[in-house]
């Protein structure tokens, strides 16, 4: 059990450091629109990416966190189902429907309300 709770421990930990590089490694994020103390612009971005990285199934060629590789490619074939796709739900093997779904949603109606402001985010 210890050598289990140790080897989730490194992957996490290695994980937030791949993620954090990727992040750094990207400076359109820390420039934009601010408003006040708060820079929307890199929030706006900061969460595009963080769902990006937690997309299931087979990615896009033009995916923007170059670690990620496809996965999960095989969920629900042992009970005859497609579960592939999706998004992982904190980065767990969870796929979450319903507050993964509020979230994207919050996300897209703000692009729908708010165009012009996404599009001056960059």
């Amino acid at each position: 059990m210890n050598q289990v709770l140790f080897t989730l421990c490194v992957s996490a930990l290695v994980s937030s450091i791949y993620g954090y590089s990727t992040y750094k490694a990207q400076p359109e994020l820390a420039r934009g629109v601010g408003n006040g103390n708060y820079n929307y612009s890199a929030v706006i971005h900061a969460s595009l990416l963080f769902y990006e990285a937690q997309r299931s199934g087979k990615l896009p060629a033009n995916k923007r966190i170059p670690w990620r590789g496809d996965s999960m490619l095989d969920d629900g074939k042992t009970v005859g189902k497609d579960l592939t796709g999706g998004y992982f739900d904190a980065g767990d093997l969870v796929k979450f429907g319903f507050p993964m779904a509020a979230t994207m949603t919050i996300l897209s109606w703000g692009l729908v309300d708010y165009e012009d402001a996404y599009q001056k985010a960059g």
